[in-house]
C-alpha cells in the first residue's frame, strides 16, 4: 500500500512513458522481493546519479528503498542458510582413558547364501575415527564385539593398525563376522556393544544388503 500511495502522489507530474517505466520497476520489485532486494539495490545505485528534480527518479528511489526495508525485515537481515544433519549419519562419540572414538556408521550385511542363512552369519562394518589425547603413543587399535556370550574380535583397516602418536587421529573401518545368537541379538535390538581402543560403545546398527562372500 505504501508503494501504491507513493506512485499515486506523483501521478500528475508523470508522463505515459514514465508510467511505463514505473510499472517495469514495480514488476522488478515484486519479482525480486524474496531475493532480499538485489535488483532494487542495483536500480537504486543507478537512480542516485540522476538529477534530483526528476520526479520519476524520486519515485523509483523510494520504491527501491521500501523494497530493501521489506526484504530486510522478512529475512532477518541475513541470507545465510544453515545446513541440518542427516538422520542417516551416526553421531556417537565417547572418550575414555584419554582416547576418543567417534562412530560414523555401522551396517550389518546378512549372509546371502543358503548355508550362511542357516547359521545366521553376517558381516558388520563399522566406520570409526580414533583420536589419541594421551601424552603417549597409542598402540594399534584393538576392537571386539561383546554383544554375545563370547567376544568377537574385529578386523581393522591398515590406518587403524598403526601406532597413533599423541594428539593424532586415524580413521578406518572395523569389520566383525557374526553368527547365531550374536547376529540374532543385533537383528532384534538394532544395537551392538563394542570395545574400541578400550572405549566401550553401544552402537546403532542398520541392516544392509545381503552378501554372498565372507559371510557364508
Amino acid at each position: 500500500m505504501r508503494l501504491l500511495r507513493t506512485v499515486v502522489g506523483y501521478a500528475p507530474r508523470i508522463t505515459v512513458p514514465a508510467m511505463l517505466r514505473i510499472a517495469a520497476i514495480l514488476v522488478a520489485v515484486v519479482v525480486v522481493g524474496g531475493g532480499f532486494g538485489l535488483v532494487a539495490g542495483v536500480g537504486l545505485d543507478k537512480i542516485s546519479r540522476t538529477p534530483p528534480h526528476d520526479p520519476l527518479a524520486r519515485v523509483a528511489k523510494e520504491l527501491a528503498a521500501s523494497a530493501r526495508a521489506s526484504s530486510g525485515a522478512a529475512g532477518g537481515g541475513s541470507n545465510t542458510a544453515t545446513a541440518t544433519g542427516s538422520s542417516a549419519s551416526q553421531t556417537l562419540s565417547r572418550a575414555a582413558n584419554g582416547v576418543r572414538v567417534h562412530v560414523m556408521s555401522a551396517v550389518m550385511h546378512p549372509a546371502g547364501t543358503a548355508s550362511g542363512k542357516r547359521r545366521q552369519r553376517a558381516r558388520v562394518s563399522m566406520r570409526v575415527r580414533v583420536t589419541n589425547n594421551r601424552p603417549a603413543t597409542l598402540s594399534p587399535v584393538a576392537s571386539s564385539l561383546v554383544s554375545g556370550s563370547e567376544p568377537v574380535s574385529g578386523t581393522a583397516e591398515a590406518a587403524l593398525k598403526r601406532k597413533l602418536p599423541s594428539g593424532q587421529r586415524a580413521s578406518g573401518r572395523i569389520r566383525f563376522e557374526t553368527a547365531g545368537a550374536v547376529t540374532q541379538s543385533i537383528n532384534t535390538t538394532g544395537e551392538m556393544n563394542v570395545l574400541v581402543a578400550g572405549v566401550p560403545l553401544t552402537v546403532t546398527v542398520k541392516v544392509g544388503t545381503p552378501v554372498s562372500r565372507g559371510a557364508s
